[in-house]
């Protein structure tokens, strides 16, 4: 709450003394319930760019390309199993 600006605590304020009262959530736009707090700061300052990550795709690919080979393995192995104990045999 401490980092919030002045104009947002106020909007907030504002929004929770409405949300106690008779009117319902569906009677707010969405501007007032998430105020967007815009490019530059209440100083004039220009708001640091937000953090990127690197190779993000690349990093979703290595994770998601071994997990997929190790899950096919485990039941490929599991199906295995179950043939050799006879408990679940497929029709030819």
């Amino acid at each position: 709450m401490l980092n919030l600006s002045i104009r947002r605590m106020i909007i907030l304020s504002n929004n929770s003394r409405k949300l106690t009262g008779s009117r319902n959530v569906s009677h707010f736009s969405p501007e007032d319930l998430v105020p967007y707090a815009g490019k530059f700061t209440n100083t004039g300052a220009m708001r640091t760019q937000p953090k990127q990550t690197k190779f993000g795709l690349i990093k979703v690919f290595l994770l998601t390309v071994p997990a997929v080979l190790f899950g096919a393995f485990v039941s490929n192995k599991g199906a295995e199993i179950l043939e050799e104990s006879e408990l679940f045999v497929p029709d030819d």
